[in-house]
């Protein structure tokens, strides 16, 4: 799995409240800003990324993380309030897979692919001004942080792998919550275009997104995560004073 400290149910509970408390700040932050920082902001998304739960107890060979990853493609719209806080709504699409036999041994090795879309309201903190004005910042790091909803719809692949008296299979399509946190960095190419290459790690409040139910484990809930890269295109609007 992922680092075991990051999917314990303490830490997603304390990262709910850090992500709360976050949106309160931004919202007081962004609502004391200058209206002529303000702009709006496109951007295109693609990416991999992986599963991680009870089919994947560890990633002791790193090589399995990237036999692992599927694509991820979706869109981004955003809204500036000021030179270091945007917020706005991102909708993926991505692929998820995970084959046991990649972990450790086991004689019938259980398997499972997944469509996910999710809509979820981010937002970032960057550390240095950036946009709007600010054509000389040519690179900035992020944090980036939020929640939002998503439906998955696993399929397994041999349903005779799971057949046990302690697994229930959930091989339907299910809508669940998620929260996420990470971060990267911008990359400005031109003034009104950038580029941002960042890693994002999704925690879920259910632990069947790989279509099935260990009922002997208090597992913890379902993660997935990975890297992608958002191309986007700035709309400044009047009043540029480039900087």
């Amino acid at each position: 799995m992922y680092l075991s400290f990051l999917v314990y149910p303490d830490w997603f509970s304390d990262m709910k409240k850090w992500l709360i408390g976050f949106s309160i700040l931004l919202f007081f932050q962004s609502n004391a800003q200058k209206s002529h920082y303000r702009y709006s902001q496109v951007g295109l998304i693609a990416g991999v990324g992986n599963y991680s739960g009870d089919l994947t107890p560890n990633y002791a060979n790193p090589l399995n993380i990237f036999r692992e990853m599927r694509p991820e493609l979706g869109v981004g719209l955003y809204r500036a309030f000021s030179p270091i806080v945007l917020m706005g709504l991102e909708t993926t699409y991505k692929n998820l897979y995970a084959n046991e036999g990649n972990h450790r041994y086991v004689a019938k090795p259980r398997i499972f692919t997944s469509h996910l879309v999710q809509a979820n309201l981010v937002g970032e903190i960057i550390s240095r001004k950036f946009g709007k004005h600010f054509y000389k910042t040519r690179w900035a790091p992020y944090a980036k942080f939020g929640a939002g909803l998503g439906v998955v719809s696993p399929t397994i692949a041999d349903p005779s792998s799971f057949e046990a008296p302690f697994i229930e299979l959930y091989d339907k399509s299910y809508f669940f919550l998620n929260y996420f946190a990470g971060g990267g960095i911008k990359l400005r190419t031109k003034y009104k275009y950038s580029i941002s290459l960042e890693a994002v790690l999704h925690l879920t409040n259910i632990d069947y997104i790989d279509g099935f139910l260990d009922t002997r484990l208090k597992s913890f809930n379902d993660v997935y995560g990975g890297f992608r890269v958002i191309v986007s295109k700035y709309y400044f609007g009047k009043h540029l004073n480039i900087k």
